[in-house]
């Protein structure tokens, strides 16, 4: 946690900041979450690196130099302009698509990029649980093949750092830090789509999986462990991303992505029922936690390789184990601090009932949600009010959540955190200050209040409640 300026100004002892040194680093995923705080940290407390190239595409009617000035517009990066603001000039937006052959780089970027880069960080992922199989192994894992044959040509890579996520083996409960083979392998995966090109097969592909998402990252994990020895790989898998506990801001996010999205729909009064064990541990992590750990992994993979280890480690970037917190407390806490800091606009004060039993859950989702949904559309039909979104589009979203998002509500994960835990010993006083990633600090009560108030001020009092996707 780094809160005072002069401690960057003076820092001289760190092996990884030491690393960092006149280096240039190639990212994907870096207008995202997890990317966005990545690029601050480094900015801030890796001042001497050479230049972060930032490979961006554009889309839904955004150039790439409009993509690029939204984010270092963006207030995630006001510490940064304070302290040195020539920094964000190190920042170099590249054009290009993960999905066609040399990353769709112009000749000159290729040149430059395989002359100049030492650390990749591919963080770029398409995290929509719903997306046909055909679309997330694309997007997931073919994607991922394609960045590991440019960066072969790389000539002095030191570090490939893949972000993937701790449920990609989500079809087991004990997980430890290891690539778990999957029942298809990717060449046998490969064939069936260029034989089928369809979607239907998909169930059986899973392996008891409960979308395409967590099963191409299992995927994904299995093509960089095949790469042992071709590249210095490494794997990142962060459970459930919440808002920053510190850095950039306390409680920062930027989107309304899963579990985000529960909590945010519970501060406005707008969900009023979970299909959850209360007493599961639901694990999560804050967002400049993962930006640490992604950091910090990729000094360690170097340092390992110049001591001839080569083998591709894992580390579950996880709290669960060393500091749980139960979905009980978790919902409760963020309804506490809902009421104090969030205003409701409802009739009644808000509720919110957490229901394991499936039959008793569905009755009350029923009754709290689907009946007053009709009731309002009526309303909204009779008096001619148009609103944002249709209260009948407001309750497929909620019912969409909740298939989304139950199985994982209701099936309790153990992660083995011993590499991450391992390494924070490994370094340093001076890098376990300026790169913390150790969970057992987290003051869960203190961080969910940080939280509610980043959840207002970034997204509920920026978007109407009617907007929030699903």
């Amino acid at each position: 946690m780094v809160n005072d300026l002069s401690v960057l100004k003076t820092k001289t002892d760190s092996p990884i900041i030491n690393f960092y040194k006149e280096k240039c680093i190639f990212l994907s995923g870096g207008t995202g979450f997890l990317g966005t705080v990545i690029i601050n940290k480094l900015l801030l407390t890796c001042k001497d690196l050479k230049n972060i190239y930032l490979l961006i595409k554009p889309k839904h009617n955004q150039s790439i130099k409009d993509r690029f000035d939204n984010l270092m517009n963006s207030k995630v990066f006001d510490k940064v302009r304070e302290c040195n603001p020539n920094t964000l000039k190190k920042v170099i937006p590249i054009s290009g698509n993960l999905l066609d052959d040399n990353l769709g780089l112009s000749q000159v970027d290729i040149q430059t990029l395989y002359n100049e880069v030492s650390i990749v960080f591919h963080s770029a992922a398409n995290v929509n649980f719903n997306v046909p199989f055909i679309e997330a192994f694309d997007n997931n894992t073919r994607a991922t093949e394609k960045m590991i044959t440019f960066c072969k040509g790389i000539k002095q890579l030191q570090a490939f750092v893949y972000v993937s996520t701790a449920y990609s083996n989500c079809n087991k409960r004990f997980i430890d830090e290891k690539v778990y083979k999957t029942t298809n392998s990717l060449d046998s995966i490969k064939y069936f789509i260029t034989q089928n090109g369809s979607n239907e097969f998909t169930g059986n592909l899973l392996d008891g999986r409960p979308n395409t998402y967590t099963y191409t990252k299992a995927l994904t994990e299995n093509l960089i462990a095949n790469e042992i020895g071709a590249i210095p790989a490494v794997i990142v898998r962060p459970s459930i991303i919440l808002g920053a506990e510190s850095e950039p801001i306390p409680g920062w996010i930027n989107g309304w992505k899963g579990l985000n999205n529960i909590l945010g729909r519970q501060s406005i009064g707008q969900l009023h029922c979970w299909k959850a064990d209360r007493n599961a541990v639901v694990d999560v992590i804050p967002v400049d936690y993962v930006a640490n750990l992604t950091i910090a992994v990729a000094w360690d993979v170097h340092r390992r390789r110049n001591v001839h280890e080569k083998e591709v480690k894992v580390f579950n970037c996880c709290s669960g184990t060393r500091n749980p917190i139960q979905v009980g407390d978790l919902l409760e806490m963020n309804m506490k601090y809902s009421k104090k800091h969030v205003k409701q606009d409802v009739l009644i004060r808000p509720f919110f009932l957490i229901v394991k039993n499936y039959i008793v859950f569905w009755i009350i989702f029923f009754l709290v949600h689907t009946i007053p949904m009709y009731l309002n559309h009526i309303v909204d039909c009779v008096t001619k009010t148009k609103r944002g979104t249709s209260m009948i589009e407001m309750h497929r979203k909620l019912y969409n959540l909740v298939f989304a998002l139950g199985f994982f509500a209701l099936n309790q994960f153990i992660f083995i955190d011993r590499n991450v835990k391992d390494l924070y010993s490994t370094m340093n006083k001076s890098d376990q200050k300026m790169f913390n990633f150790d969970v057992e600090n987290i003051k869960w009560d203190c961080y969910f209040e940080n939280a509610v108030l980043g959840l207002k001020k970034n997204l509920l009092d920026r978007t109407p409640v009617q907007k929030i996707s699903s």
